[in-house]
């Protein structure tokens, strides 16, 4: 080991992990200090799964039953209950994303992240098409789309790319009379 500690191939200081995007660790280690993570594997005990993977899982089926409800009420309130449940039924019997309950991996909470986003630039799109919203409503979830956006991006790096979409809605949606509103997205996205 100490051919990997000091070299000439040795960092001097530590180095911080850009591979792996902070949100889902930051959740993960909020998780693991709220919940019972036990990570000795006991000697003369026939190991079977370890424990914090198991915990892992946990947390990440509770976030995807929380996006099961988020999306039955997204799908009822863009088209009826039908849909909904029929949307719901489809999301919950998908076998890969059961998968990714127990993988580790953030997807589900990129899931919900999206969702969040769609939700934020539907509100966007009806205060603005029904008028009930001045432009500084329209304003503020525009801000938040952009801030979305960049947790989006902050839990699978690519994530951010789609910006670019967010604010060409706005700015197709709005257009001159919400020119400031993809400026505003695109500056909550760079702050976060």
């Amino acid at each position: 080991t100490e051919g990997r500690t000091n070299g000439p191939l040795a960092l001097g200081t530590v180095h911080p992990d850009l591979a792996n995007p902070p949100v889902y660790p930051l959740l993960l280690a909020g998780a693991m200090k709220v919940l019972p993570f036990d990570p000795v594997i006991a000697e003369g005990r026939r190991f079977e799964r370890y424990q914090p993977d198991v915990m892992i899982a946990l947390v990440n089926q509770a976030l995807f039953f929380g996006l099961l409800i988020m999306g039955f009420l997204f799908a009822r309130r863009l088209f009826d209950r039908t849909v909904a449940w029929g949307s719901t039924m489809a999301l919950a019997g998908t076998a890969l994303l059961w998968q990714f309950t127990a993988s580790g991996l953030p997807t589900i909470v990129l899931m919900i992240e999206f969702l969040l986003l769609g939700a934020c630039l539907r509100a966007a799109e009806q205060k603005g098409r029904d008028g009930e919203g001045s432009l500084a409503r329209v304003a503020v979830l525009a801000i938040l789309a952009g801030a979305l956006t960049g947790l989006g991006m902050l839990t699978r790096y690519a994530f951010g790319w789609l910006i670019v979409p967010v604010a060409i809605y706005l700015f197709r949606h709005f257009g001159r009379r919400g020119l400031v509103l993809p400026w505003l997205a695109m500056l909550a996205f760079l702050l976060v």
